[in-house]
């Protein structure tokens, strides 16, 4: 499996074995409200997906593939705006 990370302090501490993970798709099918799309080369993607938020699990890190790159934080906010919505946190 290919990522691509946001900054964030806590998933880069050593001792948090869990990171909360969102998959990606380049599927125009199964659409949501929540979904956030990105474009090609954002964070180093090979191609424009669609970041599938209700979707979320947790992973183990050791289990991650291949770092890909970084996330803007314009693009995390979003994601994280649609997730907090999705799982009914914000109004």
């Amino acid at each position: 499996m290919s990522r691509t990370a946001a900054p964030d302090a806590k998933n880069d501490q050593a001792d948090w074995p869990l990171v909360y993970v969102v998959p990606t798709s380049t599927a125009t099918t199964l659409k949501t409200e929540y979904r956030v799309k990105i474009a090609q080369g954002t964070g180093n993607l090979p191609s424009k997906c669609w970041v599938r938020t209700v979707c979320a699990q947790p992973f183990l890190k050791e289990e991650l593939g291949d770092h890909l790159g970084r996330l803007p934080a314009q693009v995390l906010s979003l994601i994280e705006e649609n997730l907090f919505a999705y799982m009914g946190l914000v109004d």
